[in-house]
């Protein structure tokens, strides 16, 4: 029975060991990923308020001003927002192609490349990084098999626990054994505590696999990031088509 004992101890130690150093390893390339995905977003929404306001002064004038500026609000919201769509996918530009629509940044280009390429073609270029390593960032990069073990390895962990715990409790002949002040009262209580400890790694680090997910999620950072642009967009968009409008106007006339 002492070596059945020891055995299990060793048996809890051993899968308990395993599990730590996985969940922290786990923890610590999952949260590297979120760190890069922050630094991303602060980049591409960086570059894309510079073509923002080059847009404004290179097309400033031009009849062709509303439709560049229509060009970098569909990549806003056709990309730069779209978190539900796979990462992948959208650097394939699959999406773009299904729905029947070009590639808003190709749009800008092409309303900009007039003459000799400007600076606008260096910053979209800057802006096409930028939203390369926003999605290189994003893409889930562990597979559902890399929490499986780590469900396993926790279950394996409860398990072997209240097998323990019954061999203790026959040392704990006076009374009853699960009330207060009994051994067996004691290690129920720490079987809830680590229940509730491995349950709570468990969520943390799957809801940190998922990039939108509920707790780490950055949705309303970058929500609240692109809100000033997109405001932006629409009074410069409503400028100038105020402005398409009057050159339309003959002179003379009220």
């Amino acid at each position: 029975e002492d070596n059945n004992a020891q055995w299990l101890q060793n048996c809890f130690t051993g899968v308990g060991l395993v599990f730590s150093l996985f969940a922290a390893q786990t923890f610590s390339f999952l949260y590297s990923q979120q760190e890069a995905i922050y630094l991303a977003l602060y980049s591409e929404v960086s570059e894309a308020k510079a073509l923002l306001e080059q847009l404004a002064l290179v097309c400033k004038g031009r009849p062709t001003l509303a439709e560049a500026l229509q060009g970098l609000q569909r990549y806003v919201r056709e990309d730069l927002r779209r978190l539900d769509c796979n990462p992948a996918r959208l650097l394939s530009g699959k999406i773009h192609t299904e729905e029947g629509r070009t590639d808003p940044l190709e749009q800008v280009l092409y309303f900009t490349s007039v003459g000799v390429p400007s600076y606008v073609y260096d910053t979209v270029k800057s802006l096409r990084s930028a939203r390369g390593e926003r999605l290189g960032a994003t893409q889930r990069k562990l597979p559902e098999l890399h929490f499986a073990v780590l469900a396993v390895l926790s279950v394996a962990e409860l398990l072997v626990f209240p097998v323990l715990a019954a061999g203790c409790a026959n040392l704990d002949s006076n009374g009853v054994a699960s009330l207060p002040g009994h051994i067996l009262f004691f290690q129920a209580i720490l079987f809830g505590l680590m229940a509730t400890a491995i349950t709570l790694t468990f969520v943390v680090l799957y809801d940190l696999w998922r990039p939108v997910g509920d707790t780490y999620n950055f949705e309303t950072i970058l929500q609240e990031m692109v809100s000033g642009m997109e405001e932006e967009l629409e009074v410069r968009l409503l400028q100038s088509r105020n402005q398409d409008i009057e050159a339309e106007v003959p002179s003379g006339v009220i």
